[in-house]
């Protein structure tokens, strides 16, 4: 199969399903539409990282020899769809020690100056998690997000993940 004419609808009937499932059948496959997605080529690229993260969410665990590379390159990557598809990545993994304050710093930033409400939503679930087990993240994650609710920052999805956000913190921290 031809990856990118495939990624850019040039065979007719090819879905991301369809993909997910010949990543399935042929492991080393994954590692080519990876390749794909961090080669700046547009729209071929964010295409692949699409493909790449639906398979990681239903064959989890593909992305972990990965992790250290993704957890540097969350906060530098430029293209949106392909930092999309780490973030949601990210989201499903633990982040390895000696990247936590790396993603830490790229996720508040996201969550301040995010493009996307993508970027802001993926991010606020990651500094959750992590706050789960490094309880000092909790009030200055929930003192972001209670600022940017207050000043009114936000579409829809964004105000609705920040007060399920919130509500978790107040219930892991009555004290918040």
């Amino acid at each position: 199969m031809e990856i990118e004419k495939a990624l850019l609808g040039f065979i007719p009937g090819v879905t991301k399903e369809i993909l997910v499932e010949a990543i399935h059948q042929d492991p080393s496959l994954f590692d080519q539409f990876w390749k794909m997605a961090l080669s700046g080529k547009e729209p071929a690229g964010w295409r692949a990282a699409w493909v790449a993260d639906a398979y990681d969410e239903k064959y989890p665990g593909r992305f972990t020899p990965y992790l250290p590379h993704l957890c540097e390159r969350v906060g530098v990557e430029k293209n949106v769809g392909v930092r999309r598809a780490i973030l949601r990545t990210l989201t499903r993994y633990d982040i390895p020690a000696a990247y936590k304050t790396t993603v830490i710093d790229a996720c508040f930033r996201y969550l301040w100056e995010g493009k996307t409400v993508c970027d802001k939503v993926m991010s606020m679930k990651i500094l959750y998690r992590m706050a789960l087990e490094q309880p000092e993240l909790r009030k200055e994650l929930y003192d972001s997000i209670e600022l940017q609710l207050d000043m009114d920052a936000g579409s829809k999805g964004f105000i609705g993940a920040g007060k399920k956000t919130l509500a978790a913190l107040r219930k892991k921290d009555p004290s918040l």
